[in-house]
């Protein structure tokens, strides 16, 4: 055990979080293995993530993934170990269900992350290129290692619609190039102002919900026809 004086009430948070879901995972080992060989679709799920990541690395986010959802999500931080072991035994029964619930969006996530990247290869016509930095800007903000632990559970489940977008605004790209930059021009400021937060700020709960607000932007302008949440 450590102690670490932290810059910010959200550091600490955050420390306190990653220290809890180690603190489960350690009481998990044998929940752990299982997990480790039998997620439906792992090699699949690894052959489409290893241009992003190594298949250990995504395993490993998957379980800290589903330790947050099955344990953690809507919970206070126990304080007493009372509290602690309560936790624990009301999620170990979650615990599997959730991680294949977590793998099953993997399947259209990963492929059709896959399949953009595909279109964003080799040389793109002289109309693509600004929207195409664009699309790999997005794109490596909603896929990169550690993401499912990133995302928060309600918008992980909507990943896929979010690629889909692209996927979309891609097709549509070489007919309307000019309307492509019309949407992109009004969705850049709302982008940088977000990218000009202060690290310690851009996990704040006001700039996450500003940074999820902005995919259902771009849903609404690239892929209108996919609808949006909000």
């Amino acid at each position: 055990v450590s102690l670490r004086l932290l810059d910010s009430e959200d550091e600490a948070a955050d420390a306190m979080t990653h220290g809890l879901r180690q603190l489960f995972i350690f009481q998990l080992k044998q929940e752990a293995r299982y997990l480790d060989k039998n997620i439906p679709g792992m090699s699949q799920h690894c052959l489409r993530y290893s241009s992003v990541g190594t298949c250990q690395q995504l395993k490993d986010d998957l379980l800290q993934a589903a330790v947050k959802q099955a344990f953690m999500d809507g919970k206070a931080i126990p304080q007493r170990q009372e509290a602690f072991l309560e936790m624990l035994e009301e999620g170990r029964s979650r615990l599997v269900e959730t991680a294949n619930s977590i793998a099953a969006h993997l399947g259209p996530i990963l492929d059709s992350h896959l399949r953009i990247r595909k279109k964003l290869k080799g040389n793109l016509p002289l109309s693509w290129i600004e929207a195409s930095a664009d699309v790999k800007s997005q794109l490596e903000a909603l896929i990169f290692p550690g993401f499912l632990l990133a995302t928060p559970a309600d918008k992980l489940r909507e990943l896929a619609r979010y690629l889909e977008a692209i996927e979309k605004r891609l097709e549509k790209l070489s007919n309307a190039p000019d309307r492509d930059r019309m949407n992109r021009v009004q969705v850049e400021p709302i982008q940088e102002k977000l990218a000009s937060l202060p690290p310690s700020k851009q996990k704040s709960e006001n700039a996450q919900k500003f940074r999820w607000l902005l995919e259902e932007l771009r849903v609404s302008f690239f892929a209108q026809s996919l609808g949006t949440t909000q």
